[in-house]
Parts: C-alpha cells; sequence; structure tokens
C-alpha cells in the first residue's frame, strides 16, 4: 500500500510541474492573441454594467421607494 501511495504522489507530481511548463510557455502567447478579445470583453462589462446602474437608478429605486410610500411592501411583508 506503501509503495502504491508513493508512486501516485509521484505521478501527481510529475503531473502538476508538466501543467506548470506548459503554462509557463504558453502562457505569454495566449494572452498576447487574446488581447483584442479582451478588449471586447471590456467594453461589453463596461456597458453591462452602465445598463444595470441606469436600470436600478431610473427604474427599481423608484419603484420600491413608491411602494415605500404607499405601504405596499409593509403589507406585503406581514403575514
Amino acid at each position: 500500500m506503501q509503495r502504491v501511495w508513493g508512486f501516485f504522489c509521484f505521478v501527481n507530481i510529475m503531473w502538476l510541474l508538466a501543467i506548470f511548463g506548459i503554462t509557463i510557455s504558453l502562457g505569454p502567447a495566449v494572452w498576447a492573441v487574446t488581447k483584442p478579445l479582451r478588449k471586447v470583453l471590456e467594453l461589453v462589462s463596461t456597458w453591462v454594467r452602465e445598463a444595470v446602474v441606469y436600470a436600478v437608478k431610473e427604474f427599481v429605486i423608484p419603484v420600491v421607494l413608491r411602494m415605500h410610500a404607499y405601504g405596499v411592501l409593509e403589507v406585503s411583508s406581514e403575514q
């Protein structure tokens, strides 16, 4: 049992070192190739963030404030 466990630990360590070596080798190339994709993702994430902030400020907050002012939230929370 000890030999089998030691073999699996050795294989796992070699596997981890192989993954680390591949990452070091290919990482910079992948980073350079995906630059246009990163720009697009940055633009999309900015657009989505601005849309969510606009929706919350213009729709969600006023609706919740009106519901609070007219007692809708208080009535709906009582059981």
